[in-house]
């Protein structure tokens, strides 16, 4: 019977590789593995727990941009980047989930479109505008790499629209229910 791990030969320039469940592995880097012996189960299982969680996460690390956003955006004569649009919405997303007000509203440029003043907000906890409800909408929206016409890139079916401006990316209005308070 076939053992997973075997010492198989030699490869490129003549080192040592192992076949690994049909993967050619250097023998130097599982110092561990000696000619003709097999490795614990808890390794055996530690090495799959480890590809499985690379494989899993893999696509979520990936660049979620695609070329027919690449393509809108030559469309808006490329004023953003669809990886910049992306990437400007997994921030808003990390300050949510932080509850970082200050950072939030360090990203507005002067006054919201829409949503509570920079007055409003001065001496008001995170929780005291934004209930859990609001922040799991947000946080859970996959960011866009193509904005929505002419009013830009939103997070949370409308609740925090942001664009690219002249002076950069902006959050340009933030809907919540301020009647809670």
């Amino acid at each position: 019977m076939p053992r997973p791990f075997q010492l198989q030969g030699t490869g490129y320039n003549n080192f040592p590789f192992i076949w690994f469940f049909g993967w050619q592995l250097p023998a130097n880097l599982l110092q561990i593995i000696k000619k003709d012996t097999i490795l614990s189960i808890s390794f055996i299982r530690s090495l799959l727990l480890i590809c499985f969680l690379i494989c899993s996460i893999s696509p979520v690390i990936a660049n979620e941009c695609n070329k027919e956003d690449q393509v809108y955006a030559d469309l808006w004569e490329n004023y953003y980047s669809p990886k910049e649009a992306y990437n400007f919405g997994v921030k808003i997303q990390k300050l949510v989930l932080n509850r970082n007000l200050s950072g939030i509203f360090s990203v507005v440029q002067g006054e919201l479109q829409n949503g509570p003043s920079k007055k409003y907000i001065v001496g008001k906890s995170f929780s005291e505008l934004f209930d859990e409800r609001w922040i799991e909408q947000v946080v859970s929206d996959s960011a866009p790499c193509s904005p929505i016409g002419l009013r830009g890139f939103m997070l949370g079916n409308g609740l925090i629209w942001y664009n690219k401006t002249e002076e950069g990316w902006r959050i340009l209005s933030i809907n919540c229910d301020l009647s809670l308070n």
